[in-house]
């Protein structure tokens, strides 16, 4: 298991945010500062994507906060007036 599994994807929208994610930091050569591979950055920076969202649900569940409610909420009192 890498460093990074636990917040790793394995689908299709995955596969894709990373490879373009990796053509992106290579067209703009921004491994070379690090003289890391451009496929190990996107890896990561996926990887910090995952960890964000992780951080975000444990506040939430925290906080008993629902975002999805309140935005249903919002809509359903804009559509009946």
């Amino acid at each position: 298991m890498g460093a990074y599994d636990a917040y790793e994807r394995k689908d299709d929208m995955s596969d894709n945010f990373e490879k373009d994610l990796t053509r992106l930091i290579n067209r703009h050569s921004l491994e070379n500062q690090s003289d890391t591979p451009d496929y190990i950055l996107a890896k990561f920076m996926e990887s910090c994507l995952g960890a964000y969202n992780a951080a975000v649900r444990s506040r939430d569940a925290w906080y008993s906060f629902d975002p999805w409610s309140k935005i249903t909420e919002i809509v359903e009192r804009k559509t009946n007036g």
